[in-house]
């Protein structure tokens, strides 16, 4: 029997970055935060610039090599700018002042209009399988919503405490929940912080009363939200489940939450570096234009 997808993950993160080494670069934006930017050739997000008003969280039912590929797919432009590994490492994808298409609405879908939501948000992915259900076994939870009886869907066990949360009533039909690891956490709380004080973002989050809600006041929210606020049903993340939310709000509100605008520097090594990544040269698509030539843009 193939090993169970729980135990595996960790190989499987390694192992991408092994395999895709020529593909990754390692970037400092401050002494806190770092991640490896992750140069594809396809071209999966657009150049346009827009202002952000909102952070939006997402997982990606899946482990980071599905992950990554899933959110680089050539002309799909259906992405996000972050990817954050169960080993709490930091892929960046695109830049955060750009845009894709990452919350599964139409044009015309509520406040969307001209995929304004679309534009206005930095959407950052968790890797982590979400839902899960338990097998006819009574012991083995699998990767929900899945026809087929592939032993490689297998996730946990009902003894592998850390690798699930069980809920004491169903969230969107589902009561167990794969758990997110600490270093995950953290790392999302860096970012979450270093965003916010970029871009000017509140570090709120949608009070819990109004949390799941999906509707134009919470889809408009100035803060934090996540992906179920914009998707009436077949979305999963982020709910009441797996994912601490009082623990993450301490993490970004805390102390070393620094507040500032415009383009910030740091210095590593006794360098200094400022925002702007001089001579990355990243693709992406501008509404109207083909894509190809590469362009200079600040991450």
């Amino acid at each position: 029997m193939p090993p169970l997808r729980f135990l595996h993950l960790p190989t499987l993160e390694s192992n991408f970055k092994t395999l895709n080494a020529a593909r990754l670069e390692h970037i400092q934006y401050t002494p806190e935060l770092e991640v490896l930017l992750y140069k594809s050739p396809n071209a999966y997000h657009y150049n346009e610039v827009h202002t952000k008003k909102r952070i939006v969280l997402h997982f990606t039912a899946g482990s980071i090599e599905g992950d990554i590929l899933t959110m680089t797919k050539a002309d799909s432009f259906i992405s996000v700018p972050f990817v954050i590994a169960r080993d709490g490492t930091i892929y960046q994808l695109f830049s955060s002042r750009h845009w894709a298409y990452s919350l599964g609405m139409k044009a015309s879908d509520g406040d969307n209009a001209n995929h304004k939501l679309h534009k206005s948000c930095i959407a950052i992915e968790l890797s982590n399988i979400g839902p899960l259900e338990l097998k006819a076994d009574g012991n083995t939870l699998r990767r929900a919503k899945q026809k087929s009886t592939d032993p490689n869907i297998d996730y946990c066990t009902l003894d592998m405490k850390e690798a699930y949360v069980k809920l004491d009533s169903p969230f969107r039909g589902y009561t167990y929940y794969a758990s997110y690891p600490e270093a995950q956490m953290k790392s999302l709380a860096i970012l979450v912080k270093w965003l916010s004080a970029r871009y000017t973002i509140p570090l709120e989050i949608l009070h819990e009363s109004v949390r799941y809600n999906w509707d134009i006041p919470s889809q408009t929210f100035a803060g934090i939200t996540s992906h179920i606020n914009y998707r009436k049903e077949g979305k999963w993340d982020i709910g009441p489940a797996a994912f601490d939310w009082e623990k993450f709000k301490k993490d970004i509100t805390g102390t070393g939450a620094t507040r500032s605008r415009g383009g910030t520097k740091t210095r590593e090594a006794g360098v200094e570096i400022d925002t702007k990544l001089e001579g990355k040269i990243l693709k992406g698509k501008v509404s109207g234009v083909k894509y190809g030539e590469g362009v200079e843009e600040e991450l």
